[in-house]
C-alpha cells in the first residue's frame, strides 16, 4: 500500500512539473530544496543532482538536473555545468547496473521538453540510437565556424546533425553544444519545433573520450 501511495506522489509531481506556468518553480525546487524530489537520489553534487525517474518509460531511466533555474540546452551560459553533468553521466553509466552495455544519454528541447527545467536522461536501450536511418540517409557536410565536424543526414522529412569533434575531449564537445544548437537553428528554425540530442556513453573508455560523436534529431521541422 506504502508503495502504490508513493507511486501515486510520484506521477502527481511529475504532471505538475509539465504544466508550462511551474517550469520555473520547478528549477526553484532543485536549485534551493533537491531534498523534496520524489524520488530515489542517486548522484548529488554542487551543481546537478540525479534521481531514478518518477515516472520511467525504460526498465532503468536515470534522470540528471541542474541544481539552479535553466530553462532548456541553448539557456546554458556556463560549460563548467555541462562539464559536471557529462562527469555524473559518466559516473552513473558505470555504477548503475544497467541491462545493456549500451548507455544513452539525451536531452530534448523545444516542444520535445515536457519540463520546464533542463534535464538529462540516461538509460541504456539501443533504439534510441538512430543508426539504421544514418545508414541510408543521404549525408551533406555543413559548413561552420565551429569547432568541430557536423553532417546533415536526410531521409525524407527527417533530419539528424552529425556532431564530431575535430580536436579535443569529450568535455568539450559536450560544453560547446549550447553554441552548436544556437548556430544550426539560426539557419534550420528548429528550436520552436523541438529537437533531440542523443549521445552514447562508452563506459569503458577513458572520460576524454566517453563521447564520441553527438546526434541532433529534429525530426519534422
Amino acid at each position: 500500500m506504502k508503495g502504490v501511495k508513493q507511486l501515486g506522489i510520484r506521477r502527481l509531481s511529475f504532471s505538475l512539473a509539465q504544466a508550462k506556468p511551474l517550469g520555473f518553480a520547478v528549477g526553484f525546487i532543485f536549485a534551493h530544496f533537491p531534498a523534496l524530489v520524489p524520488a530515489k537520489t542517486l548522484i548529488v553534487t554542487d551543481e546537478v543532482i540525479s534521481f531514478y525517474h518518477p515516472v520511467p518509460y525504460y526498465k532503468k531511466h536515470v534522470v540528471v538536473v541542474p541544481k539552479k533555474v535553466v530553462g532548456g540546452m541553448m539557456s546554458v551560459r556556463r560549460s563548467s555545468l555541462l562539464e559536471n553533468v557529462l562527469d555524473v553521466s559518466i559516473r552513473l553509466s558505470r555504477e548503475v547496473a544497467w541491462d545493456n552495455k549500451i548507455v544513452v544519454l539525451c536531452v530534448n528541447g523545444g516542444k520535445r521538453q515536457r519540463v520546464g527545467q533542463l534535464h538529462f536522461h540516461i538509460h541504456s536501450v539501443e533504439a534510441a540510437m538512430p543508426e539504421e536511418f544514418l545508414e541510408k540517409a543521404k549525408s551533406t557536410k555543413v559548413e561552420t565556424s565551429l569547432d568541430c565536424d557536423i553532417t546533415l543526414k536526410e531521409d525524407g522529412e527527417r533530419k539528424v546533425f552529425e556532431v564530431s569533434q575535430k580536436e579535443g575531449d569529450s568535455k568539450k564537445l559536450f560544453g560547446s553544444l549550447p553554441k552548436i544548437l544556437k548556430t544550426l537553428n539560426e539557419e534550420h528554425h528548429f528550436k520552436k519545433s523541438g529537437f533531440s540530442v542523443i549521445m552514447r556513453l562508452h563506459t569503458e573508455s577513458h572520460p576524454a573520450l566517453a563521447i564520441d560523436k553527438i546526434y541532433i534529431d529534429v525530426a519534422g521541422v
